[in-house]
C-alpha cells in the first residue's frame, strides 16, 4: 500500500508514472489544488465545457471551437444531445497525443 492507504503500491506507481506524463501546466495546477485543498474526494467521471477548459488550461470557448472542428477531445452526449461531457482520461490522451505532434 501507499504511504497514506488510498492505493496499492502496483497503482501507485502507475498513477506516478502517468502523472509524469502529463504537461508541465496540468501538473502545477494539480499540485496546487492538493496543496489548497480544493480536490475533490471522488472525482466526477464527466466533465463539463467548463470544467473541462479548466482542467486542460484553456478558454471553454477555446475547447468548443476544437471539438467543434473535430480537432478537440473526445466527448460524450448522454442523454440529452445538447448536453457534451468529458472524460479525464479522454481530456489527457488529447493533452499527450497534442504534445507528441508538437
Amino acid at each position: 500500500m501507499s504511504t497514506d492507504g488510498a492505493h496499492p503500491e502496483w497503482v501507485q506507481t502507475i498513477l506516478d508514472a502517468l502523472k509524469a506524463e502529463l504537461p508541465a501546466h496540468i501538473r502545477a495546477a494539480h499540485e496546487q489544488a492538493i496543496k489548497a485543498g480544493d480536490l475533490p474526494v471522488t472525482p466526477r467521471k464527466y466533465l463539463s465545457y467548463d470544467e473541462a477548459a479548466h482542467y486542460l488550461g484553456m478558454t471553454p470557448k477555446a475547447l468548443r471551437c476544437a471539438v467543434e472542428q473535430g480537432a478537440g477531445p473526445r466527448s460524450h452526449r448522454p442523454g440529452d444531445r445538447k448536453v457534451v461531457r468529458f472524460t479525464v482520461a479522454d481530456l489527457d490522451a488529447w493533452m499527450v497525443a497534442r504534445d507528441s505532434n508538437a
